[in-house]
């Protein structure tokens, strides 16, 4: 039986006027949005602070040019992330943060 097409995902959390978390996930999981959101915020509260009201931006499945446009964002700020990119086979989550004046950061928001 052939694997199902793998759905891809693009999260967002604000934590302050100048900082955003990102989270770009794929998988076919059906909880695959759900855990990689717990997960994000379970590593903000670990490194930054308590999270209480998460205002998290969800979107997804991205069409073929939008993956593109957030890998091609990942691998410029996190060029490690290329070589875990080519080996996920089935399941890819990578959470980062970034300064709201970044550039790149108002090109993964607009994907919202």
């Amino acid at each position: 039986m052939p694997k199902p097409k793998l759905k891809h995902y693009l999260l967002s959390l604000p934590m302050g006027p100048d900082l955003f978390f990102h989270c770009y996930i794929m998988g076919n999981d059906r909880d695959l949005v759900e855990r990689a959101s717990a997960k994000m915020i379970d590593e903000v509260e670990k490194q930054i602070c308590p999270v209480t009201m998460p205002l998290l931006a969800v979107t997804g499945p991205l069409t073929p040019p939008t993956v593109r446009q957030v890998r091609k964002v990942l691998t410029t700020c996190y060029p490690d992330a290329i070589k875990m990119l080519a080996e996920a086979t089935d399941f890819h989550c990578t959470i980062w943060g970034m300064s709201r004046a970044h550039p790149d950061c108002e090109k993964l928001m607009k994907i919202h």
